[in-house]
């Protein structure tokens, strides 16, 4: 059975086929149906490989639907979006990227507050805690 997925278009949202899940094979890596469909890495926003609560990917390819944005959470959990054409593509990144950009903050607040108690006194020693923490 099809399944459909939120498309976006001129400012207008409708449901679709769901190009992603419907080429999605069992056992196989993530980026493998990307790939099969001819979507390439655009951009991230908030970076996916450090625990900053919540990235954004964006995917592009010469067909339509041009783009997929992906809103991917730090439990492992992601949920994506076609996009018709560049424009709307960044119409969701500014709608998004604040939700990215407001969890970077909060994670980068907490590690603050954590390396404070143990006891970091300067900020050098908290930026080094803070890298420390991220890796």
């Amino acid at each position: 059975m099809a399944t459909t997925a939120p498309y976006y278009a001129d400012g207008e949202w409708s449901s679709g086929p769901d190009l992603l899940m419907d080429s999605w094979e069992d056992g196989e890596e993530d980026a493998a149906p990307l790939g099969r469909l001819g979507y390439k890495l655009f951009t991230t926003i908030g970076y996916v490989d450090v625990p900053t609560g919540v990235g954004i990917a964006v995917y592009s390819r010469s067909e339509a639907p041009r783009f997929l944005v992906e809103v991917q959470g730090e439990q492992g959990g992601s949920e994506h979006i076609y996009a018709a054409q560049s424009h709307d593509a960044l119409e969701l990144l500014a709608r998004y990227a604040p939700i990215a950009q407001a969890a970077a903050i909060s994670s980068v607040v907490t590690l603050a507050y954590q390396a404070d108690a143990r006891g970091v006194e300067n900020i050098g020693d908290l930026l080094r805690a803070i890298n420390e923490a991220m890796r």
